[in-house]
């Protein structure tokens, strides 16, 4: 593929160019030297080469032939600088390949705007919008999710791997070439429009309403943008069907869940064939018998056996269940109507992944802090005394106890102490430079900035 092309400049110009923040180019120069080439460098009287087996197989019986020797310790090739003249230093910087210092400057000069061309581009490929196939850029790593079945084996040809936790294909963005990323593109925009296609057909089917009712078999197939596509109500009979028709069906508990992208209009024409059918064979039938009540009301207030809510007096069922570690029958409680048990579960659910996205921003901004911290903060000598707000971001509970940590921001507002508390038995007291109201702790100095107090104010959630 012309790497020039004018895909390629459509996908640089879309955006302004991306402003790298300081902690994606730490990870990036982490990355640069994890994969840098064989480092040659002096060391008080000795000449040191060093680098990974693979980069130096090919060299290394010419090293031992210069009188170079192998240092286990640290896996390093060296020769005393006094066997080294001027001609077999030049010699060896020709083997390894050591450039001068203007042709180094010139090759970083070119990596940097390599990188800096190459992130450019996977930002503006995370802001396209590919029908089923959602793209984010996350940490100098692209993410593809959505219904990447029907093209993984092209997303793995063009770097990418499979990651299970995010449910994604993950393609890191410095390992790419611009022509890796114009694949890419096409890829996903030739996939997204087969997607889009077939995700209209469906939705046709369904009507304006985007939904289809069969109420005699107590069934509905609808389209939402929280569920997709989903076939809810009385499926188990149907529960075959459905996994013979569709490729990839899943069960969620509470309705079956389709992808109308990937499967397109036929087998959604079929189950509804199914369903009409059957609709209209059951409205024939004569009504059956009213049956006799099976619920036998509670009279004492429990916690349903469902969903562990509580359940008022009369407004549950209860039965006998075995109690199989004691050896006897019990009486449980469950609440008379289902929905209610269903929304009890739905909204605990909620509550659950709100609690694991506060917990998460709070792990990620007090990760960030201890970033900052390291790269940027001092730690002064002495005993200080530090006025100022005071906004625990860890532990605060064991502070009593000489644990915990806290952020103190100085009145003019331009920097910031994080405090870690180092008071507890055990502890290095000596360490200490800053007064507590016992043993003292730990403070390093760092300037204050808005993303910072962001991070800070993030990190003291549930701390108070």
């Amino acid at each position: 593929m012309d790497g020039d092309g004018p895909n390629r400049l459509a996908l640089i110009r879309l955006y302004p160019p991306y402003d790298v923040k300081p902690l994606i180019r730490r990870i990036a120069a982490r990355y640069l030297a994890k994969t840098a080439a064989i480092k040659v460098e002096e060391i008080g009287t000795e000449l040191v080469v060093s680098g990974s087996y693979d980069e130096m197989k090919g060299i290394l019986s010419k090293i031992k032939s210069r009188g170079f020797y192998y240092n286990g310790s640290d896996r390093t090739w060296r020769i005393p600088l006094s066997k080294m003249t001027p001609a077999k230093r030049k010699n060896l910087d020709k083997l390894l390949g050591v450039l001068t210092p203007a042709q180094k400057a010139k090759k970083e000069q070119e990596d940097k705007a390599r990188e800096q061309e190459v992130i450019v581009a996977a930002k503006t490929l995370a802001g396209h919008k590919y029908p089923g196939l959602p793209v984010t850029l996350n940490m100098l790593s692209l993410y593809v999710k959505g219904s990447t079945y029907p093209i993984k084996d092209k997303l793995y040809k063009l770097g990418g791997r499979w990651e299970n936790n995010t449910a994604a294909y993950v393609f890191p963005v410095l390992k790419m070439t611009m022509d890796q990323l114009d694949d890419l593109h096409k890829v996903l925009e030739v996939r997204g429009k087969v997607n889009g296609d077939r995700f209209e057909a469906v939705k046709k089917l369904l009507g304006s309403d985007h939904k289809l009712n069969w109420p005699t078999l107590g069934i509905t197939l609808s389209y939402t943008l929280k569920e997709g596509f989903a076939i809810k109500g009385g499926t188990k009979p149907y529960a075959g069907k459905i996994r013979s028709l569709f490729e990839h069906p899943q069960w969620t508990g509470y309705h079956w869940s389709v992808k109308g992208m990937t499967e397109g209009p036929d087998p959604f024409e079929k189950l509804i064939d199914i369903f009409d059918g059957d609709e209209k064979e059951e409205a024939t039938k004569p009504p059956p018998a009213p049956a006799e009540p099976k619920c036998r009301p509670n009279r004492k207030p429990g916690y349903c056996r469902r969903c562990g809510q509580p359940v008022a007096v009369g407004d549950g069922c209860i039965y006998q269940a075995i109690d199989y570690e004691n050896d006897r029958n019990v009486w449980e409680v469950v609440h008379e109507d289902k929905r209610v048990c269903e929304e009890n579960i739905k909204r605990k659910k909620e509550e659950m992944d709100l609690e694991r996205e506060r917990h998460l921003l709070k792990s990620t901004a007090y990760k960030n802090i201890m970033g900052w911290v390291k790269s940027h903060g001092t730690a002064p000598s002495g005993h200080h005394k530090i006025p100022g707000e005071l906004t625990y971001i860890k532990d605060r509970r064991s502070v009593i106890y000489g644990g915990g940590e806290w952020v103190v921001t100085e009145p003019d507002g331009k920097h910031f102490w994080y405090v870690r508390n180092n008071g507890a038995d055990g502890d290095d007291w000596s360490r200490n430079n800053v007064q507590t109201g016992g043993a003292g702790a730990i403070g390093v100095r760092a300037p204050l900035t808005p993303e910072v107090g962001a991070w800070i104010e993030a990190a003291s959630k549930g701390e108070d």
